[in-house]
């Protein structure tokens, strides 16, 4: 299963996928996006947990771009509680290799700990090796 959001003008910002065979929901961002896109997409990612009983999130951001301030804040004390509660054990994020993006995953993983999420997450620079973790 393959879905794809689009901004307003039309351009892919999202692609979303489940993998029964692995139980493993793949989210690929893509762009600038702004603080609704980013909540509309994580929204639909938490959907298809709960509907599919996915434990696994591969989380692409490799071509993403934000506004952090914003939307790391709102994924942190928003979608992320959801998506644990929605069955989510381990998370694959992958994030670009630019020292800022970097750092915010770096912090939301602190953060998730500090607090006492009951999930494992671990950030990567390529798809392949947190499918791999993933799948390990």
């Amino acid at each position: 299963m393959r879905e794809e959001l689009k901004n307003h003008d039309g351009k892919i910002y999202c692609t979303l996928e489940y993998w029964p065979e692995t139980e493993i929901v793949y989210v690929n961002w893509t762009g600038f996006l702004p603080l609704n896109e980013v909540k509309t997409g994580a929204n639909r990612a938490i959907e298809l947990m709960k509907h599919n009983n996915a434990s696994k999130l591969l989380n692409n951001t490799f071509e993403f771009r934000s506004a952090w301030d914003e939307s790391y804040e709102w994924v942190f004390q928003n979608a992320m509680p959801r998506a644990i509660n929605a069955g989510m054990k381990r998370m694959a994020h992958v994030a670009p290799p630019f020292l800022f993006e970097q750092l915010i995953a770096k912090i939301i993983r602190q953060r998730s700990i500090a607090r006492g999420d009951a999930f494992l997450l671990k950030i990567f620079d390529d798809k392949e090796s947190a499918l791999s973790w993933l799948l390990s």
